[in-house]
């Protein structure tokens, strides 16, 4: 029985790897083109990692000694727990896959690869910083956003290889005209086209002003 137990045990764990499998091969999460959450989430999901690995060593240890020695008599404890804390360290480690990022006239949504999304109006945008990165050996020169909500949401990303929606047209939008475009304007949304339409441009400017406080920076009431 023990045997039964531990063997189903065991190839629940090798499918569920799987979905970390799909996590890390998604076409829209690779080693360069993936939106993620900011330097916390990242060491977070470094832990998940480690947890993962160990209770992978603990399960496959425990499921051989019930195999080879019937007279264990710790698999109902062992067991149990190994593959509790597997199976949390998996939900923890997905939950730090930040994956798509949608953006409308009113704000931005992202969301992980457990379909947990993240909703933000502009207007709740704090703060951003966008800066070059190491880009290694593929000879692109690559960028970092980074941006904060008053909610305490933080998304990372690179415009470069992550289409931003509206996101770079908003923020350089809210800098140089003092408030947030208005959805319901024609004249606001027309200048949000041409932000859009001269992208380089518009992440030139935001790239010269990094590390911008947008609390900071005067807000004036639209005319």
């Amino acid at each position: 029985m023990d045997q039964i137990f531990g063997v189903t045990l065991l190839a629940l764990q090798l499918l569920s790897c799987v979905l970390i499998y799909k996590s890390v091969k998604n076409k829209n999460y690779t080693t360069y083109k993936f939106p993620r959450c900011g330097r916390r989430t990242y060491i977070f999901e470094r832990f998940t990692k480690f947890g993962l690995v160990c209770c992978f060593i603990l399960n496959s240890i425990t499921v051989l000694l019930i195999l080879f020695d019937p007279e264990f008599g710790g698999a109902f404890v062992m067991l149990p727990l190994g593959f509790l804390g597997w199976y949390l360290c998996l939900f923890m480690y997905l939950d730090c896959k930040n994956f798509y990022l949608q953006t409308t006239p009113e704000g931005m949504m992202w969301a992980n690869f457990l379909a947990i999304s993240h909703h933000a109006p502009y207007k709740d945008i704090v703060k951003f910083t966008y800066n070059s990165r190491d880009s290694g050996d593929i000879g692109i020169d690559l960028t970092w956003l980074v941006v904060k909500t008053a909610r305490g949401g933080t998304l990372r990303f690179d415009p470069i290889l992550t289409d931003a929606g509206l996101l770079m047209a908003q923020l350089a939008f809210r800098l140089q005209k003092g408030y947030w475009a208005r959805s319901d304007s024609p004249e606001d949304q027309r200048e949000i086209q041409e932000y859009l339409e001269s992208d380089k441009e518009t992440c030139e400017y935001l790239f010269q002003i990094s590390r911008c406080v947008i609390e900071h920076v005067p807000e004036e009431k639209p005319e």
